[in-house]
């Protein structure tokens, strides 16, 4: 799927707009009060505005890299990988798919299942409504919810979890979601779970916004708990990791 130059970005910015609207009056106004005010608070209304701008500046420039110049959306870490044959890829999201495509040319000739568990009586980030209103669904895509995946036991080769879990804000929710993807994954199936972690490099990205993200240690701690180990872990780039995992007693 063709992508252009910024478009990860482009999207981060309409999906997240009243913040970046939000800073930008605060940066005005921040200046604007730095010229009224005396001496020492016009140049605390400056810094504090300059602090601010560099923030934002330093999240979309963060943004820009990891979406838009890295090979993120290549997905050639999936070019290699030994899958159960027979059995359907699953791909799971929260309203916003670009993936699922990308999923279909990668391994053709296989039986791909989409579903969204987005609900937004549970899942009340204002950025997935907008996400939602903005892009088309892929074919075939189907509603569920976070407690039942439509698919008979082992019944998928892999299951795959780009930018969706960490939607899932409720610790009790987020592992019954795990564990029913636990249980329709087969004999050798793998997970894959992409996702952005609380971690130094975020922090230094986007600030506050980092609270959005789970820590390294939660995600382990849920996918033991759910019956996944992990059998792989990488850095997709600076700000994004790639967890492979499998069926305990399936690791190599």
């Amino acid at each position: 799927m063709k992508r252009y130059v910024g478009q990860g970005v482009a999207q981060v910015v309409r999906f997240n707009w009243p913040m970046y609207v939000a800073a930008a009056v605060a940066i005005l106004a921040g200046l604007y009060l730095g010229s009224l005010l005396p001496s020492p608070w016009s140049m605390a209304s400056r810094v504090l505005s300059i602090a601010v701008l560099i923030a934002v500046l330093l999240s979309l420039l963060a943004t820009f890299y990891a979406y838009d110049l890295t090979d993120l959306y290549e997905l050639d870490w999936l070019r290699n990988e030994m899958l159960p044959s027979g059995k359907s890829l699953v791909n799971i999201h929260a309203g916003f798919d670009e993936m699922s495509a990308m999923v279909a040319e990668m391994i053709p000739g296989r039986e791909l299942l989409v579903f969204d568990f987005y609900d937004p009586r549970k899942h009340t980030e204002p950025s997935i409504e907008r996400a939602r209103r903005m892009s088309l669904p892929f074919p075939g895509t189907k509603p569920i919810t976070t407690r039942h995946i439509p698919v008979g036991d082992g019944m998928a080769s892999a299951v795959f979890l780009f930018f969706a879990a960490h939607e899932i804000r409720d610790e009790e929710e987020r592992m019954a979601f795990l564990r029913e993807v636990r249980r329709i994954l087969c004999d050798g199936g793998r997970v894959y779970v992409m996702e952005h972690l609380r971690d130094l490099p975020n922090v230094i990205a986007y600030h506050a916004g980092v609270f959005h993200f789970h820590a390294r240690g939660t995600w382990l701690r849920d996918f033991k708990d759910a019956g996944l180990a992990l059998q792989d872990e990488r850095r997709l780039n600076a700000f994004m990791t790639l967890f492979k995992l499998t069926a305990y007693g399936d690791a190599d």
